[in-house]
């Protein structure tokens, strides 16, 4: 797994540099590191390191690699509010989770990711696009745990396209994960997207409950 913090990202690169090999697991690394970069709103910094690990995903050729480096790549782009450039990253990242190329949890990753830039861009043709495209593939992963943010985010197409149980069903999946250290915004979009659904759908007291 990418490192999550400082502290593991340095010990991470610390027996990385002890074991003196060059792996394709420094891609990772280094995906970490970028996304670091992002969270400290350093977009152009973060870019340097994501296309650091495109290189090394390629010299390894690790599909897995290079999946979360182009995607981190994307996202860096829409950060610095280049959206042409970066969605254009995302839908090739995106051909090759849906062709099956990329393992299961880096697909998962990708996944939720493209459909929370989705969100924040407003791109409903897009969002409505890769969540069909990727039905099957979440029929054939039952046991994928998505994030609740993105259980959120499948939860609000399906109710665009009418499929208000199926919608029901993901949000209720997004409350059920919550506890106690949950994110504050977590809790709140997830009860909150239930809490319509019931409201659409006539269950008035539970929607007032949520």
């Amino acid at each position: 797994k990418t490192a999550s913090t400082p502290t593991t990202s340095a010990n991470a690169r610390r027996l990385l540099d002890e074991c003196a090999t060059d792996c394709a697991e420094r891609g990772f690394l280094l995906c970490a590191e970028a996304f670091m970069r992002v969270r400290a709103n350093d977009a152009a910094g973060a870019d340097v390191l994501f296309g650091q690990a495109v290189d090394v995903g390629a010299r390894f050729k690790d599909r897995n690699v290079l999946a979360l480096a182009r995607h981190g790549q994307g996202r860096a782009l829409l950060f610095q509010n280049k959206p042409a450039e970066g969605f254009a990253m995302l839908d090739e990242v995106m051909v090759s989770v849906t062709c099956g190329e990329v393992d299961p949890i880096i697909s998962g990753v990708v996944y939720c990711s493209v459909l929370s830039a989705c969100h924040d861009f407003f791109d409903l043709r897009r969002a409505k696009e890769w969540t069909t495209a990727l039905t099957s593939w979440c029929d054939a992963h039952p046991d994928m745990l998505f994030r609740g943010e993105c259980l959120v985010r499948r939860s609000e197409m399906l109710q665009l396209q009418g499929a208000w149980d199926d919608a029901l069903t993901e949000a209720e999946q997004a409350c059920a994960r919550l506890h106690e250290r949950s994110p504050a915004r977590d809790a709140a979009i997830s009860l909150y997207r239930a809490a319509e659904l019931y409201r659409l759908r006539g269950e008035f007291q539970k929607a007032d409950e949520l």
